[in-house]
């Protein structure tokens, strides 16, 4: 306690004595302390620096050296494979050709349709209209109908043995 008594009567003593001057020395040095002091930029060249800047110029060299050139010779085998595949494997100019014979076989194959989907039914009786009707109906289970359909309007079929012998005919001129 006896300490802290003496300190407390020290400072009012200081206090008395120097009054304003302490604390504008006190401003003074915190003003000191927190101001940013000079440090070496861009201008200063520090040994560090120049070291630092020297590994990278021999890194930038290797880079440029070593690196660089298997690098463009792989950039030049790429282009050599994108040239191939342009002009040999898919020509701009062959798939052009092919696409225009597509739409052209479109086309053909529309008007094919077009024809194929025209009625032919010429039959005007009842029975040989059944008759054409079995047969153009494209149903695989009419087939059974089709013999007596046939017979109906043909008549019968003449059994293998009653047909009379083929014989070879020339034509001739």
């Amino acid at each position: 306690m006896l300490k802290q008594k003496s300190v407390g009567k020290f400072l009012g003593r200081c206090w008395k004595a120097f009054g304003g001057k302490l604390v504008f020395v006190f401003v003074l040095i915190s003003l000191l302390l927190i101001a940013p002091s000079g440090a070496n930029g861009q201008f200063g060249l520090d040994p560090c620096c120049a070291i630092i800047s020297a590994g990278l110029q021999s890194i930038s060299g290797l880079l440029k050296s070593v690196v660089a050139k298997p690098l463009s010779q792989i950039q030049q085998i790429e282009q050599q494979g994108v040239n191939f595949e342009q002009q040999v494997v898919y020509p701009a100019s062959a798939i052009t050709n092919a696409r225009g014979l597509a739409s052209q076989f479109q086309g053909q194959l529309r008007q094919m349709t077009q024809i194929f989907q025209l009625p032919v039914n010429s039959a005007t009786l009842p029975t040989p209209q059944q008759l054409e009707q079995a047969l153009l109906s494209h149903n695989p289970q009419s087939t059974a109908q089709i013999g007596q359909k046939y017979a109906a309007v043909y008549g019968g079929v003449m059994p293998v043995p009653a047909m009379p012998p083929t014989t070879s005919c020339s034509w001739t001129n």
